[in-house]
């Protein structure tokens, strides 16, 4: 009796254990804009290998005197540091600001798998559109 009872409780434990998955980095990032056409890049997040995704949303907070009529659609680019100097592209995403301080636009990029190395991304509004822009979301890899 005392020996099926173990058994059961190892065996719920590693059914347990297996069915979640396996988290194995992530990274917050913060975006703040105040009339730029760059809004974030210099950062470099330390992932480890796994599948990388990036989320996050967007919002205006207001906007400076000549704005343009609504804020600008903004590329969102995810790179990976190359140790002997440059960049490579592994994602690419898009996210609008609402023209209301209400709302929000929410953005996912599924970069796909990736090496362990230090990724950074790049918010680029496309010109410069004189509405305040704000951010958050992180970077995370899993494995599966």
């Amino acid at each position: 009796m005392k020996k099926t009872l173990v058994s059961g409780f190892t065996a719920l434990i590693f059914i347990f254990v297996m069915a979640i998955p396996v988290f194995a980095n992530s990274s917050s990032w913060n975006i703040y804009d105040y009339d730029g056409r760059w809004l974030y890049g210099s950062v470099n997040h330390a992932m480890t290998a796994g599948n990388l995704k990036v989320t996050g949303e967007v919002w205006n907070v207001g906007a400076n005197n000549g704005s343009a009529p609504t804020p600008n659609q903004i590329t969102i680019t995810v790179w990976k540091a190359n140790s002997t100097g440059g960049n490579t592209l592994v994602g690419t995403g898009y996210a609008t600001p609402p023209w209301s301080q209400a709302a929000t636009d929410s953005f996912v990029i599924n970069a796909g798998s990736v090496v362990a190395g230090n990724y950074k991304l790049n918010f680029d509004k496309g010109g410069v559109d004189n509405w305040i822009i704000e951010g958050t979301g992180k970077l995370e890899t899993t494995t599966p």
